[in-house]
């Protein structure tokens, strides 16, 4: 899916969130090698070392048999001899509290097998160390010059054979520990360091494609409006996408092509005005070139009013003495209508004459027919 399909906020959002995950993965990663680190040295601490240590107090406390059987032998006191028996016997159990410690820390199986070695060979020396006891508490030093000359020197050299094994091998656990721990070091600096670069690099590259997807669409958008302003509405756009960019763009085509409608409409107006202008512009020319000739005839009008004036001041000095004529002529009229309304009367008179006069012939008729 493009990005340009998403709006600017969850695509800004997804962006972040993917940085976060590849932190929280470096950070995942990063705590579990620390871990196994951690582990390492807590397996040093609580294993390698006690067990060092308990070997070491072991080896310690046999020495110091060897030291008190070799003090039982050369001093004979009785107080000395008896401090000799019950310190042999307090070496014991802390050589017996030592195991204890030492025992639940062995891993290896050649570390159980070397230890059970120890132990069957201390448990030889224990029963020489009884029996030299024994010859102690009989006063019998040949025998017990022998027995510490002869059997118990063997013996403790096979402890001390079995213990340099055992610190050799908790040694050689310390040292493996380590150089595993050193390992694992290494190799988390290592990936880390990849991973930090990796992630910062996909970060880059995020931060990339995030700007571009925003910048680019809004670069091309103002790259337009300059055109437009520049009066160029010819500037093709292409909206990609469905965020907001998208849809400013289809906004800003959508307006260019309303302007050049709009302004096509203006053009042919202008147009259309042009026409109607250069018809006025004939119209107005042929109304002055009417206005002339009517100027003209009004001239003519003029000159012949003033003319008529003339005339009509003799009309009316011959209307002056018509009009004297006029009345001479009605008073005769008068007089004349006069006569005529007598003549009528006179007429009207005698038509009512004849239609009586018709009358009583027609009743006269009658009465002859009858």
């Amino acid at each position: 899916m493009s990005l340009r399909n998403m709006n600017i906020a969850p695509r800004a959002l997804l962006g972040f969130a993917l940085i976060g995950a590849l932190m929280l993965a470096l950070g995942i990663f990063a705590l579990t090698q620390m871990s196994k680190i951690r582990e390492a040295g807590q397996s040093i601490e609580q294993v390698t070392v006690p067990s060092i240590k308990a070997l070491d107090q072991i080896n310690l406390l046999t020495l110091r048999l060897r030291t008190l059987s070799y003090r039982l032998m050369i001093n004979r006191e009785a107080d000395v001899v008896e401090n000799s028996y019950s310190q042999l016997t307090e070496r014991n159990n802390q050589i017996d509290a030592a195991r204890k410690i030492y025992e639940p820390l062995i891993a290896a199986d050649e570390e159980r097998a070397v230890y059970n070695q120890f132990v069957q060979v201390l448990g030889q020396y224990r029963q020489l160390e009884n029996r030299m006891v024994e010859l102690s508490r009989s006063n019998n030093l040949p025998a017990i010059r022998e027995l510490i000359n002869r059997d118990l020197l063997q013996t403790m050299e096979q402890i001390t054979t079995a213990m340099d094994k055992l610190v050799k091998i908790n040694t050689e656990q310390t040292r493996d520990i380590n150089h595993a721990a050193a390992e694992q070091y290494s190799t988390a600096f290592t990936l880390v360091i990849a991973l930090l670069v990796a992630a910062t690099v996909l970060t880059f590259f995020c931060a990339i494609l995030l700007t571009r997807s925003i910048v680019k669409p809004m670069n091309e958008v103002l790259g337009v409006a300059e055109q437009i302003a520049a009066g160029n509405l010819t500037h093709s756009i292409r909206p990609e996408g469905s965020d907001e960019a998208a849809r400013l763009q289809q906004a800003m085509a959508k307006m260019q092509e309303q302007l050049r409608d709009t302004l096509q409409q203006i053009s042919g107006s202008a147009t259309q005005l042009a026409s109607a202008a250069e018809e006025l512009n004939s119209v107005t020319e042929e109304s002055a070139r009417g206005l002339q000739q009517q100027n003209n005839e009004i001239e003519q009008a003029a000159t012949a009013v003033t003319e008529m004036t003339s005339a009509v001041e003799e009309v009316a000095r011959n209307a002056v003495s018509t009009s004297e004529a006029s009345a001479e002529a009605t008073r005769s009229a008068t007089d004349g209508r006069d006569l005529v309304l007598e003549t009528v009367s006179a007429i009207e008179r005698m038509s009512n004459d004849v239609q009586s006069t018709s009358v009583l012939v027609g009743n006269l008729a009658e009465q002859s027919r009858d």
